[in-house]
């Protein structure tokens, strides 16, 4: 445990020289729950991302590459039933945490009883070890970070879990009754079944996550299958069907974005691209319109805006250059 310690704080402390003295950049938008300015809505809503993560190990059908935004929704309120999930996921942590230090079995002199417990004891030791230390840095504990959730954050923790259901495994269906000498058939083999479906099912999972990080176009239209609230999904998965020449598909797909005033220009500028394509250039310049003008408004605000000089120039230009090519369709047309 020692070891391990040592380990992460080297690992932090190298992180910290690779990133420098240059403070991060974070915004509202990529982590909302830990940036909320109530502290009951901060608290509740970073604790409910800790249950997703728990689901997602146990469970892993709800991944995706990007959480950012909306995606989550925050705990706001007592009212809010995830409260209790929340209350019910810490109280299950504690009970844990003091079987660390109290034997939950009837204290006994036979030193079966208590070379078992003390290997429990260890293996208890180890699982908070492997959950804790490699997810600290991303739990919001220490300092805010730059997403709400991201399935990455949680590969090295899942040793913990590992750990954690083979002591399960163990005292469930490896245990011998009492008064008998050897374990119960049926629930040996029904142990056995259970893991093998799992390690099956995960191999599955596995291989699926693999397909979709090895093609652009499957990550992001299996992000939006999962996550359809992410402004930043939307745009990806457009994109992507964009340039796979799916016009129609990214058009339904990027219109809750179209409009500059709900995420930015650069938005509009790849869904106008998009109804060019479906030869519906008056609905394009109307939009066209609509992003120049809030373009042009940020450069006369410069010091209160995220957005660079050379970013917005870019996406004036790419505007530009989409609002000429549906002229030129439309004066083709005209003649």
């Amino acid at each position: 445990m020692i070891v391990l310690a040592i380990q992460t704080i080297g690992i932090c402390l190298f992180r910290v020289w690779l990133n420098g003295e240059t403070k991060p950049d974070f915004i509202f938008d990529q982590n909302p729950a830990a940036f909320s300015e109530d502290r009951f809505t901060r608290t509740m809503s970073v604790n409910w991302v800790y249950n997703l993560y728990l689901r997602d190990a146990i469970l892993p059908i709800y991944l995706s590459c990007d959480w950012s935004g909306r995606s989550i929704p925050l705990i706001q309120h007592f009212h809010d039933n995830r409260v209790l999930i929340v209350l019910a996921f810490w109280t299950l942590l504690l009970l844990i945490v003091q079987s660390l230090f109290f034997s939950p079995t009837i204290p006994t002199k036979t030193t079966t009883t208590t070379t078992t417990w003390g290997a429990r004891r260890i293996v208890l030791i180890a699982f908070f070890t492997f959950i804790f230390s490699p997810f600290l840095l991303s739990s919001n504990l220490l300092v805010r970070v730059g997403l709400m959730k991201g399935d990455r954050v949680i590969y090295l923790p899942i040793a913990g879990l590992c750990i954690l259901e083979a002591l399960a495994f163990q005292m469930l269906f490896c245990q011998k009754n009492k008064g008998s000498k050897k374990i119960a058939l049926p629930r040996k083999t029904l142990g056995w079944i259970l893991l093998l479906s799992q390690l099956t099912f995960f191999a599955v999972k596995l291989n699926e996550r693999n397909l979709a990080w090895s093609n652009s176009l499957l990550l992001w239209t299996s992000a939006y299958d999962v996550n359809p609230k992410s402004f930043h999904t939307m745009y990806n998965c457009g994109y992507e069907l964009a340039l796979a020449g799916q016009y129609e598909r990214a058009e339904q797909v990027m219109r809750p974005i179209a409009d500059p005033h709900v995420d930015g220009p650069s938005n509009t500028y790849v869904y106008a691209m998009t109804l060019k394509n479906l030869d519906k250039c008056d609905e394009a310049h109307y939009f066209i319109d609509r992003a120049l003008n809030v373009i042009y408004q940020k450069k006369e605000n410069p010091q209160n805006q995220r957005d660079r000089s050379s970013t917005l120039l870019r996406t004036e230009s790419n505007l530009l250059v989409v609002k000429a090519m549906c002229t030129f369709d439309v004066a083709l047309t005209t003649n």
